[in-house]
């Protein structure tokens, strides 16, 4: 006969810790349900023998079912139940508000279990249904998941049909009449002993006398009835009651492994637990094999073992997951929700984590407007110690960007952005990057590679000057700027009055009619006919001011000789690093154009500086450092010339903003770092370790820190961020610093707070997998390749170096040496060292 089962869904329990801890009931109110399943159900066909219309076929058609499953995996011990699947949801609405009075805070996902057949052992508890178990036992089921990398325990219930029908099959059969002989048996020694008796006490009824004579004859009828049951306390408790409900239960317990060692020991030891709790029921495990999509449906076998259990003996059995044990797996109770926009793909929208609760990934939504658009951009910092996910943060964000989803050149060319990132480690993200880039938009990637010393790009300002060369004061911003940098890049702590007047003006001369570099800047101070003519061409310039200047400032310099001599303490030293020079003293190269890659395209612009102690000095790091990211935010004010819908959303990855925070130039623009890059649609995401990070600043430390608060940014907490989390509690509520602290116990999670369309939101999420887990890998790149890529845009440094030294092979009146053999500290010490200006003046 077939068995038509109940239709049942699966959900996987999650306990959430809660704000207070649960206070649970003295018995598990769950049972209750478990023993009134079938109310309602009967009434219409449930647990009735009928003919199918269809087949003609008679089927059974059950009652309603209910299965715990117990699964562990990945070091923790997940709970998922099969409900019955009633038309209003009335079971599924009851179940839900007892396991809350048993577990506490709990969510329900409809999740269908995955369960392999291979390398699986199996076993089923097999007991006598009218025996009981023994209630005082304590089983210790969840400690056989210790011992396993990948198990499962499964419990399923059904409520009997007919209590009454099912308590007396369980008494006959406690009395061994399971068989006809043994029933006329019992029923002819019942009615012999109910015959001798009324015999004897019609005979001798009264008579004490002749009762005590006849002692023997009474022996040889007792011999004729049926003996006494043994006594069976547990078992005479499972039937004290007509309160007792019986449940017929199926215990299952998986074991996935290829060591049948394992699988023995494992048996062993559960075998061990079930003859600890057994009492007057001799319970055995057993090996089966059972029908996986039943035990996925939770469905019980009928051709396996089972045992039937009342109440009390049910408690023994179900283990509710609990949020306060470690071994469960559980999640912290989510304050707030993530808007449905933020949990939509599409075409643009930027993947960057998951929700705690379904694993949905979370998005920032393509804006839709300008005023989307202002939030989209809003600037991000990510606060996190090392190894809390940052990095696989910003290469997915890089890679979103750049792509934005798009599967072909057409659909890239459209919703792609461009993205200029920093790399000051290993180049490990670079190599990240370029391996899931697809071949259609390689073409588009630029790679700035300064572990490339033999072919130097050229490092100037040149380009920006272009862009604003109408205005009139740019090559003095520069020159102030390139002066700031140069000097906090070699440390310098006194900033003197000398370096900051003197060679800044020489600095923006040589940008106005000179080379416009540092070393040009050099030798306006030194050379008193390179002086004399910067002077002329400035004056044919109408540059009158800045002339001016240059003569006031030589005067000064007649007058204390201490000047230069302060200047060459402060700069030569990092001018004799020959890669520097090799960067600054180049010529312009127009296929450095920042202004094309962030404004057309999409473009991948990745800035590669070594760690130091690597192919370059940390001086060297930090000057090239500042100088990208001060270039980067003058290109991105010189879009206040292009009309609204002309500035295209620019991605800007800063990577570890703590290396720069001594720098002046940095320092000076911080305030509106977080608030004008909104209106040029430049998108700034920075990474830091924490509020130490800011230690860098020096004095201006506190002021930094304001500014990043008045700004109100988009916010990324992950692990390691607590002292942040604790100064700006206030703008991460309902969440608190326990809620925090308890988070960072899951890996790569943390608080986000994030504008989408002007409104803000604040969730609790983890990262999204690295980019090598979630997008295809289109080609194969080693670290090493990585490093050592060649610098397209650079030059041949034999011909850089040619070109600086002296151009033409001609003797050297003094040395007799070839001008372009000279090497660098000559021509250096004779820009700087020596003192005709002086003299002349």
């Amino acid at each position: 006969m077939k068995t038509r089962y109940f239709p049942s869904n699966c959900f996987r329990i999650v306990p959430v810790q809660g704000a207070e801890k649960h206070e649970r009931s003295e018995r598990m109110q769950i049972i209750n349900q478990l023993a009134s399943m079938n109310k309602g159900f009967l009434e219409k066909g449930a647990g009735r023998k009928v003919v199918n219309p269809t087949t003609g076929e008679q089927e059974y058609r059950d009652v309603p079912h209910f299965s715990l499953k117990l699964c562990k995996r990945d070091g923790k011990i997940h709970a998922y139940t099969n409900l019955p699947k009633d038309k209003d949801h009335l079971l599924k609405t009851k179940f839900e508000q007892t396991l809350y009075q048993d577990i506490g805070e709990f969510r329900m996902e409809e999740d269908n279990l995955e369960l392999p057949e291979t390398n699986l052992y199996a076993f089923a508890v097999k007991g006598s249904h009218h025996l009981a178990i023994d209630l005082d036992g304590s089983p210790k089921i969840k400690e056989l998941f210790r011992s396993v990398d990948h198990g499962m325990y499964s419990l399923t219930v059904k409520e009997v049909v007919d209590q009454e029908e099912k308590r007396d099959q369980l008494e006959k059969a406690r009395l061994g009449l399971t068989t006809t002989k043994a029933k006329v048996w019992h029923y002819t020694k019942t009615g012999a002993k109910a015959t001798a008796k009324m015999l004897y006490d019609f005979w001798y009824d009264g008579e004490d006398e002749v009762r005590e004579k006849h002692q023997v004859a009474l022996q040889q009828i007792k011999k004729l009835l049926p003996k006494k049951d043994q006594k069976q306390p547990y078992t005479d408790r499972k039937f004290a009651s007509d309160n007792n409900k019986y449940m017929l239960v199926e215990a299952l317990f998986l074991l996935w492994t290829d060591d049948e060692g394992k699988a023995k020991q494992f048996q062993a030891d559960l075998q061990k637990l079930m003859t600890e709790l057994q009492g007057e029921n001799r319970l055995e495990v057993v090996k089966v094999k059972p029908d996986l999509s039943k035990v996925a449906k939770g469905r019980i076998h009928y051709n396996l073992p089972t045992m039937c259990l009342y109440q009390a003996e049910i408690s023994k059995f179900l283990l509710l997951p609990d949020v306060e044990d470690k071994d469960f797996y559980s999640e912290h109770l989510q304050k707030t929700r993530i808007p449905e926009v933020m949990l939509k793909p599409g075409l643009g929208a930027l993947a960057f984590a998951r929700e705690l609760y379904t694993n949905r990934v979370v998005y920032m939504p393509r804006p839709k407007n300008v005023t989307e658009i202002d939030s989209y951009v809003k600037a991000t910092i990510a606060f996190g110690e090392q190894g809390s996910g940052k990095t696989s943060y910003i290469e997915n964000q890089i890679l979103e960007t750049f792509l934005a989803g798009a599967q072909n050149e057409t659909e890239w060319r459209r919703y792609g952005r461009s993205v200029v990132a920093f790399e000051l480690a290993d180049g490990k993200m670079i190599k990240n990057v370029r391996q899931h880039i697809p071949s259609w938009a390689r073409k588009n990637v630029v790679i700035l590679n300064h572990a490339d010393t033999e072919n130097p790009l050229p490092v100037n300002f040149h380009d920006v000057i272009k862009i604003n060369k109408k205005s009139r004061s740019i090559k003095k911003q520069i020159a102030d700027t390139e002066t700031k940098i140069l000097l906090d890049s070699v440390g310098d702590d006194s900033k003197t009055v000398a370096v900051e007047r003197y060679f800044k003006a020489a600095l923006q001369a040589s940008y106005e009619v000179g080379k416009g570099n540092l070393i040009d800047a050099l030798k306006i101070l030194k050379d008193q006919q390179y002086w004399f003519q910067t002077l002329q061409k400035l004056e044919k310039k109408k540059k009158r001011n800045l002339a001016k200047a240059l003569e006031e400032n030589a005067t000064d310099m007649i007058n204390d000789p201490s000047v230069l001599k302060t200047i060459k303490n402060r700069l030569v030293p990092f001018m004799t690093d020959e890669d520097f020079i090799n960067l600054i003293a180049q010529d312009e190269n127009p296929d450095i154009d920042f202004w094309k890659w962030t404004n057309t395209g999409p473009y991948l612009v990745l800035i590669y500086l070594p760690g130091s102690g690597q192919e370059i000095s940390q001086e060297l790091r930090k000057f090239l450092f500042t100088h990208y990211f001060m270039k980067i935010w003058m290109m991105m004010l010189a879009r206040e010339r292009l009309e609204d819908n002309k500035r295209k959303e620019c991605l800007i990855i800063v990577d570890e903003l703590h290396q720069i925070l001594d720098q002046r130039a940095v320092q000076n623009l911080f305030g509106a770092l977080f608030k004008e890059p909104r209106k040029y649609r430049f998108r700034y995401v920075f990474t830091v370790h924490g509020w130490s990070s800011f230690d860098e600043a020096g004095k201006n430390a506190e002021k930094l820190k304001r500014s990043i608060k008045d700004a109100r940014p988009n916010l990324v907490l992950l692990k390691g961020g607590d002292d942040f989390f604790k100064s700006m509690a206030d703008m991460l509520a309902p969440y608190d610093v326990k809620d925090f602290t308890e988070l960072m116990n899951m890996e790569y999670c943390g608080i986000f707070r994030i504008d989408v369309a002007k409104k803000t939101h604040i969730f609790m999420a983890k990262l999204i997998e690295p980019v090598d887990m979630r997008l295809p890998m289109y080609r194969q790149v080693s670290l090493e390749e990585s490093r050592s890529m060649a610098n397209p845009l650079g030059r041949p440094r034999k011909d850089v170096e040619t070109k600086i030294y002296g151009i033409e092979e001609k003797e050297d009146e003094k040395t007799c040496q070839p001008q372009n053999e000279r090497n660098l500290e000559e021509e250096l010490a004779e820009i700087t060292g020596g003192s005709d200006f002086l003299k002349a003046n």
